[in-house]
């Protein structure tokens, strides 16, 4: 019979059926394990063999096929997928992020896997949520307080409008108001015609966005306008004649604090005192036009010496000298310049008007002194702050005095002291004496004077700052020191010899 190896038989034979063996005993195949790995390459480059191997089971049993399988061809490393990506390292502000691959190994013929296995890359690069910084505020006027009436602009600005960027706002109670946005990092508010009731409101600029809102305020502080005064009177007739007391008052004179005027037939008939709300009038009365009004004395004026602000102004003599007196217009009636002397103030120019100028062209000596501009109304007058002006020259007689000899007489070994007056600037010093004797022969010769027998000393007279009051003291005189002396009288810009005679009267 014959015997098939998908039925085997149970007996004694032990191979066939192609060389497969049968069990027996329990009528099946044994099974190859798994191939094991690729052993070492034949060759460490180029073309070489590898071998793997795998084992039949059971032990002693036969397995269809070859137990060692070889190739000749490398088989190089191959990179499987990329991971997902790793979670970013921060939330805002740029992190960064991993990824990575495995090689397939190549076998050991084959080459690596070339690259890297694995990268880097940034993330979440947006800026991070930040809180703006407090704004500003400014106003225009540039003014702590405000007059009732004016029209002021306010200017919020912010430097840093944080992340996301904060939005300016405007809170304010105060109605009339135009917002305008000049960019993203400043906007502007306009209170149009302030009054008094906006005094003291306060008006707000926030800078919000989702992390924080900042605040910037300002209070309001606004001056009041004078009240309308009223004028009352007993009676709209009476008989001509009559004595009546009228009364002229406002609840409010403003601020800075204003005054009443009382006007009698267009004329200022009592201004009361500054600051006062009632004042009275008491007249006989034939006819009258009543009329009540509130004025301000002028504001103060400024004075410019060749268009300089100064207090003390020095040049020479010849030059020319510009003066400029200005002030705010409005309730200016007059502006002067004057020059202050010792007999009182003296006007150098004047003019009903906001501007004046004055020019001297070749200044003399005479011409330093004390100068200031002052504006004038009904209510009152404003003078500006003074400037000395100091014009450089020589010592000499001033025009209203005499050169003449001086006598200086004193009793001997007593003191006595004489005065002289000379223009001259800036103010000169005694530096010597000459004595002027004569001899046997009528002739006049200068000899030197004893250190002990003068002193003297020159002072400026103010306000005439042009002028200088020299001073020649004698002690210790004896009746021979009788005769004529000349006194050195000298500054920076020259000098002059003062003669006087000296008188001694001894003691008998």
């Amino acid at each position: 019979m014959s015997i098939k190896a998908s039925q085997p038989a149970y007996g004694k034979c032990r191979y066939g059926c192609n060389g497969h063996r049968y069990d027996q005993l329990k009528g099946n195949w044994g099974a190859w394990g798994a191939w094991g790995a690729w052993e070492v390459c034949s060759a460490t480059c180029g073309k070489g063999v590898t071998t793997r191997r795998r084992t039949c089971s059971p032990v002693g049993a036969k397995c269809h096929g070859d137990k060692t399988n070889s190739t000749d061809f490398p088989r190089d490393g191959s990179w499987g997928d990329w991971s997902d990506w790793s979670t970013c390292s921060s939330s805002c502000g740029g992190g960064s992020r991993t990824r990575s691959r495995k090689c397939n190994e190549p076998n050991s013929c084959g080459q690596p896997c070339h690259e890297k296995s694995n990268e880097t890359t940034t993330c979440n690069v947006q800026a991070c949520p930040r809180a703006p910084v407090v704004p500003s505020i400014t106003t225009n006027p540039r003014t702590s307080r405000f007059s009732a009436g004016v029209n002021v602009t306010l200017t919020c600005r912010s430097q840093d409008l944080g992340f996301p960027p904060a939005t300016l706002t405007w809170d304010t109670a105060r109605q009339e108001t135009r917002t305008t946005r000049v960019n993203d990092q400043r906007i502007q508010l306009q209170l149009l015609n302030l009054s008094v009731e906006d005094d003291e409101v306060s008006v707000k600029c926030w800078a919000s966005n989702m992390v924080s809102r900042k605040e910037k305020s300002v209070v309001l502080r606004v001056d009041p306008f004078p009240k309308t005064p009223t004028l009352t009177c007993p009676a709209d007739v009476i008989m001509e004649g009559s004595r009546i007391n009228c009364t002229c008052n406002t609840s409010n004179v403003g601020e800075p604090q204003g005054g009443l005027l009382l006007f009698y037939n267009d004329r200022l008939e009592d201004t009361g005192q500054y600051g006062q709300q009632v004042i009275f009038l008491s007249r006989d009365i034939s006819r009258e036009d009543n009329n009540a009004r509130v004025s301000y004395p002028p504001e103060m004026p400024s004075l410019l010496v060749d268009n300089q602000t100064t207090v003390n102004y020095t040049t020479n003599v010849n030059n020319s000298v510009d003066f400029t007196c200005t002030v705010s217009p409005g309730n200016v009636q007059s502006l002067e310049l004057l020059k202050v002397t010792r007999n009182g103030s003296q006007i150098v120019q004047g003019r009903s008007t906001s501007s004046l100028s004055f020019r001297i062209e070749e200044a003399r000596c005479a011409d330093s002194g004390i100068y200031y501009c002052r504006a004038g109304n009904t209510l009152g007058q404003t003078n500006s702050t003074s400037v000395h002006l100091n014009l450089l020259c020589s010592p000499e007689w001033a025009s209203d005095t005499l050169a003449t000899t001086t006598e200086l007489k004193v009793t001997e070994g007593l003191e006595g002291q004489t005065t002289f007056e000379v223009m001259a600037s800036p103010v000169p010093t005694i530096d010597g004496f000459i004595s002027h004797q004569e001899d046997s022969n009528s002739s006049a010769q200068e000899k030197p004077v004893r250190s002990d027998l003068f002193t003297g000393k020159c002072e400026q007279k103010t306000p005439d700052l042009h002028l200088a009051t020299c001073t020649v003291y004698v002690t210790q005189a004896t009746p021979t020191d009788t005769g004529l002396y000349s006194v050195h009288v000298s500054n920076s810009m020259g000098a002059m010899n003062v003669t006087f005679e000296l008188r001694v009267i001894g003691m008998h």
